[in-house]
């Protein structure tokens, strides 16, 4: 190993523990928690069930759409910058398009999950 891989690798090594370490005061101040099941009572049936499953939903869908979100227009912003160069340009294009199925896919779980917490249990 020569000494410009040891630098980069040093390099790429702070950066990502920097990017780990960044959210933990935030986590460490979240104040909404996901609770599961507070304490263990008589009403744990399959109504009390799904509206966990619901609302475990109704926490996670949304970070997750605003996550294809960004993938989309990092690929938008490859796809742009790299307009000379054809094999990048499919590399943005695919990106695009992994975002898109991604944003898709979580908005359908997320309107089937509402479909049948709906249906089965009224609003």
């Amino acid at each position: 190993m020569n000494l410009s891989n040891t630098k980069a690798f040093a390099s790429i090594s702070r950066y990502t523990l920097f990017s780990f370490l960044l959210p933990l005061p935030f986590f460490a101040l979240a104040d909404n928690t996901i609770r599961i099941f507070d304490t263990p009572s008589s009403d744990l049936s399959f109504t009390s069930f799904a509206n966990k499953i619901s609302d475990v939903a109704n926490v996670i869908i949304p970070f997750l759409i605003g996550l294809a979100f960004i993938v989309i227009i990092w690929g938008l912003f490859n796809y742009i910058r790299h307009a000379g160069d054809a094999e990048k340009v499919a590399k943005g294009r695919e990106v695009v398009v992994y975002g898109i199925v991604g944003l898709f896919m979580m908005l359908s779980f997320w309107g089937f999950v509402m479909i049948i917490k709906n249906s089965l249990f009224g609003s």
